[in-house]
């Protein structure tokens, strides 16, 4: 749109009647370049996010990492749940291998302690036996007992 004094510079100059055609042709244009600058801007307006838009995006993007970040919780709950239970079971298993090991242990200790008890009565009995072989058959015995005969 042309203003009042642009208006009043190019009567002045061409004068009012030849100036006239001009101006018209010049507010033709001027007006059509505004209606071009409308629909532009409209055009444009529609094709930017708006700040709702972008708050509506970031409330969804927000909800699917919330989504997200509460299946990674759960998987790795479940996760340490499956290996708690295996670690429990396996120690479950070493502690009866143990237990079953300590006994098997525990009873052979105490067969060979009861065999190493009957090799010392046995050795005992032995020298014994050897002692009064010995004393009997010696000829220090035979001469004693023919003197008490």
């Amino acid at each position: 749109m042309l203003t009042i004094e642009q208006t009043k510079a190019v009567e002045e100059a061409l004068g009012a009647e030849k100036a006239a055609p001009l101006l018209a042709i010049f507010q033709g244009i001027y007006s059509r370049i505004e209606e071009q600058k409308a629909a532009l801007k409209a055009d444009l307006l529609l094709e930017l996010a708006t700040k709702a838009d972008i708050a509506r995006l970031e409330g969804k993007i927000d909800s699917e990492i919330a989504r997200l970040e509460g299946k990674i919780d759960s998987g790795l709950a479940h996760l340490e749940g499956k290996i708690d239970s295996g670690l429990a079971h396996l120690e479950g298993k070493i502690d009866s291998g143990l237990a079953h090991l300590e006994g098997r242990l525990d009873f052979h200790i105490a067969r060979f302690e009861g065999e190493l008890k009957s090799i010392r009565l046995w050795m005992k009995l032995l020298v014994a036996v050897g002692v009064i072989g010995m004393a009997l058959f010696s000829p220090t015995t035979i001469k004693l007992l023919e003197f008490l005969k």
